[in-house]
């Protein structure tokens, strides 16, 4: 009972939403491997996005973070592999087996207030 009144209260007084509510409004951002390139090469995120690969050639490609960090499986032609974003920065990647294939990741947090004003909040 009162974890309720308190969430009401809460509630009722304004407190603003939660951090873990930007995780809710997370979207899956697609970058397509064509001829040997990363399109686009340079893609803006925030945390809780997913990046997501999917191969059109025929060689198989990775994604990897160039210090290696993380890396996709070998995606063969029509795979897909996924990264979720989550610390800000900027994160250059490339394919391990085409190494001139290079990518950048731009993971920047979202400005609550400036995404209310834009709403009309």
């Amino acid at each position: 009972m009162f974890k309720q009144s308190l969430f009401l209260f809460a509630f009722a007084a304004g407190v603003p939403e939660p951090l873990n509510s930007q995780i809710a409004t997370s979207q899956t951002l697609v970058v397509e491997i064509q001829n040997f390139a990363f399109t686009p090469a340079r893609i803006e995120a925030h945390p809780g996005d997913v990046i997501e690969w999917t191969n059109q050639d025929f060689a198989p490609h990775t994604a990897t973070a160039d210090g290696n960090e993380w890396t996709t499986a070998a995606l063969k032609n029509g795979a897909s592999g996924r990264f979720i974003a989550t610390s800000p920065g900027e994160i250059g990647y490339h394919c391990k087996y085409h190494p001139n294939m290079k990518g950048l990741i731009v993971i920047t947090v979202k400005d609550a207030h400036a995404a209310g004003q834009e709403s009309g909040r």
